[in-house]
């Protein structure tokens, strides 16, 4: 079971909004936009969750491998890390009696692909999604009822293409599912604040 940095727990928490980092990052890294979230939302539980694996060529975690990472094989991956992730979600689940409804998954990259791989489980774990800078390792054919994606990515990502959110958008409107996509001319692999208050707006339900 993955540990994490418990960034804000009231004293009777309505919501459950955890984070999860990139490859060969840390929890640590995405405390700054865990603790912006925590003031936004005074009601939730906010945690950042450590990837399930040491990763493999860094001293910090990993959700899959990505040594011969293929799109033919990546599904398969991501689906063989589901167990561990939907244990670490519903472990605070069962800490704070929220369920599925009542959870957002904010993932940034790799921990971005493994959220929204969660939504393609038939019971998903969580309700709402924000990937920044991540992709579905394929494109869902169908999705469960009542999900939220909001949809997160720098226009000159070099390292997972801004292509693949805009792929994924068509998609789930196709699917009819409640989504956005916020494009971030001049942005590359990352989070910048201009990021974060988008988040912001769309988690509250503006723009």
């Amino acid at each position: 079971m993955s540990s994490a940095i418990l960034i804000q727990r009231p004293e009777a928490p309505e919501h459950l909004i955890l984070l999860f980092h990139g490859y060969g990052a840390a929890p640590d890294d995405l405390v700054p936009l865990g603790e912006r979230l925590a003031r936004e939302f005074p009601r939730a539980l906010v945690a950042s969750i450590a990837g399930t694996e040491p990763c493999e060529i860094s001293s910090g975690r990993q959700w899959f491998s990505l040594k011969g990472i293929s799109d033919e094989n990546r599904a398969a991956r991501i689906a063989l890390a589901l167990r561990d992730f939907n244990g670490a979600i519903t472990l605070w689940q069962q800490q704070t009696g929220l369920g599925a409804t009542a959870t957002t998954l904010v993932g940034f990259s790799q921990g971005a692909m493994m959220a929204l791989g969660s939504l393609c489980q038939p019971v998903p774990v969580a309700h709402r999604v924000a990937a920044i800078a991540g992709r579905f390792a394929t494109l869902p054919e169908r999705l469960a009822a009542g999900l939220t994606v909001h949809l997160l990515h720098g226009a000159d990502d070099s390292v997972v293409a801004a292509a693949n959110s805009s792929q994924a958008f068509e998609r789930l409107h196709a699917l009819g599912v409640p989504a956005t996509l916020d494009l971030f001319p001049d942005v590359g692999h990352g989070i910048t604040p201009e990021m974060a208050d988008t988040l912001v707006a769309r988690l509250r339900g503006a723009g």
